[in-house]
């Protein structure tokens, strides 16, 4: 006696495919023409994906429209300061932290005082470019962003000075406060920019250390209305393993700055 095969056990479970890793992509936003083509041009004869926008109100809709497709996501993005329309570049940018939408590591691109450093690295950039700049500087900080390690600063980098002192101990540094991957405090002497410096501190609430090697990106020589006298430091390695310790204290504060002003 034959039996009426259950539809429900002869269907077959679909079989769940793997989701399509999206190719990374860098957004270049600039009102100049030309120097869109000239910065796309060399990014790609790197072997970079890159999409340009001409303001910061078509960088909105061409961050979204990368970010929906299916096979590319925004990876980083490269924005000049002042534009024409309704967003300058730091504008826009802001504009995607108000909707709650998570911003890539992005570059400030500026002529004449537009913005300073100090501003700039405040505001969450990585890295701020001055016209007229070397397109080989664009191509490093990409390499590094996409390299695997921009996060967690654990191998060495280029032009770090041999043999540059960590303190043993951590130090006792006035008016410290943490960005995303850097820090402001106020010594007594303050040392010029571009220059390492070995770190070794405590992290406030836990008391854990974090030591590893910076670089001086911004000073304020005295006292200002921005706040006191002080530098803001990036950090370009973290050693011991402490990188771990850094990225918990991280998920705690949810800093925007990637270096802070005060």
């Amino acid at each position: 006696m034959s039996q009426t095969p259950d539809p429900k056990k002869s269907e077959e479970a679909p079989v769940p495919q793997e989701a399509k890793e999206k190719q990374p992509c860098i957004l270049v936003v600039d009102d100049e023409p030309d120097l869109c083509e000239l910065i796309e041009s060399e990014l790609q004869s790197k072997k970079f994906k890159v999409i340009t926008a001409n303001n910061g109100d078509m960088a909105l809709i061409k961050f979204k429209n990368i970010e929906a497709s299916s096979d590319s996501r925004c990876s980083m993005i490269l924005t000049d300061v002042r534009m024409p329309g309704k967003y300058s570049g730091p504008a826009w940018i802001e504009e995607l932290v108000k909707q709650e939408i998570t911003v890539p590591p992005f570059a400030f691109i500026s002529a004449f005082s537009e913005i300073d450093p100090e501003d700039a690295y405040n505001k969450g950039a990585c890295a701020m470019f001055k016209k007229p700049f070397m397109l080989k500087e664009i191509v490093e900080l990409a390499r590094f962003v996409h390299g695997g390690d921009f996060a967690e600063r654990t191998k060495p980098q280029e032009g770090v000075p041999a043999n540059l002192p960590i303190p043993e101990k951590p130090l006792d540094l006035p008016k410290l406060n943490f960005g995303e991957m850097g820090f402001f405090c106020s010594p007594p002497g303050i040392p010029k920019v571009g220059a390492w410096l070995g770190f070794h501190f405590l992290l406030p609430e836990t008391n854990e250390p974090v030591k590893g090697i910076s670089r001086v990106r911004w000073i304020r020589s005295q006292e200002t209305p921005k706040g006191p006298a002080g530098f803001g430091a990036e950090i370009i390695q973290f050693v011991d393993n402490t990188n771990l310790t850094w990225k918990t204290f991280q998920k705690k504060i949810k800093k925007l700055n990637f270096i802070p002003q005060r």
